[in-house]
């Protein structure tokens, strides 16, 4: 594992922690309200846990982005040296990248704090239905919110049936509303559910790369290099490995190699690591 990829695993690590940090703590809050439903103080403390998760990630931004992408770019400094490319007059290739990859990192953490806040709403809103529920011990009239309704209603049917407690009962119900909060269906990426955990951290390992790819794009395209390998990452899925080391034009105007496309261009899938590295016709000749 190189320097740039230990530092990459780190900040992924990082940032996975502190929204796993805002689960917990958000977790706590909704338990308290079904205990005590108070809906405008719970919402008020949920987006207070927010606000200062929002706070943590942009500081973990301040480090994520310039520090990778500063470690590339002297390391393609390097590699253009060896392959005897002349460094241009003004390189603006790393301020851009930093800049692109904060907008996209913040937005998608935008939306993991929308989710939160979304959810937390909605608990709200079925505690309080759950509370009467559990109180009359019957069903509520069937509506339909993702199927939370007619979850209450089945349990409900069900502790009438096996003469439930109506604790249990209560019990039930609050598991299922944690669940929801805690469970892995918080976002749906590509049509696969992540936990708030698992999205962040993927969010984190599949930006933070694509922005090493476009900085090597992009600076390619100030030093003059045409041609670049693809480098399958260690776990590499099947289609990259079927890339591995295969050569490509940034121009399409090679005789021999084919052109990059945005389909095999490293970022292919989520929680894609593969990377490209630029190359000459002297280096493929002698490697």
């Amino acid at each position: 594992m190189t320097k740039i990829e230990r530092e990459l695993e780190r900040l992924q690590t990082s940032i996975a922690a502190i929204y796993s940090g805002l689960k917990i703590e958000v977790v706590k809050i909704l338990e308290s309200d079904l205990a005590n439903p108070r809906p405008t103080a719970v919402m008020r403390s949920v987006n207070a846990a927010i606000d200062r998760t929002r706070t943590r990630a942009r500081a973990w931004m301040d480090e994520a982005i310039p520090g990778p992408l500063q470690m590339k770019s002297r390391e393609l400094a390097v590699k253009f040296n060896v392959l005897g490319f002349r460094p241009p007059g003004k390189r603006t290739a790393l301020i851009k990248t930093q800049e692109k990859l904060r907008e996209r990192l913040s937005d998608y953490l935008e939306k993991a704090h929308t989710r939160i806040r979304d959810s937390a709403s909605r608990f709200v809103m079925l505690s309080q239905r759950m509370k009467r529920t559990a109180a009359k011990f019957q069903a509520f009239a069937i509506e339909d919110v993702e199927g939370a309704y007619a979850k209450f209603e089945e349990l409900a049917d069900i502790a009438a049936r096996e003469m439930w407690s109506r604790v249990r009962l209560q019990k039930s119900m609050k598991d299922f509303l944690l669940g929801e909060i805690e469970g892995d269906n918080f976002i749906t990426v590509n049509g696969r559910n992540y936990g708030i955990r698992d999205y962040t951290e993927m969010v984190a390992r599949t930006e933070l790369a694509e922005a090493q790819t476009e900085l090597t794009l992009a600076e390619c395209k100030e030093y003059g290099a045409d041609l670049v390998e693809f480098s399958a990452s260690a776990n590499a899925c099947e289609e990259c490995l079927s890339y591995n080391e295969n050569i490509y034009s940034l121009s399409g105007n090679h005789p021999v190699y084919p052109e990059l496309t945005d389909d095999v261009t490293p970022g292919i899938h989520p929680n894609c690591a593969c990377a490209i590295n630029p190359t000459s016709e002297e280096a493929i000749e002698f490697r």
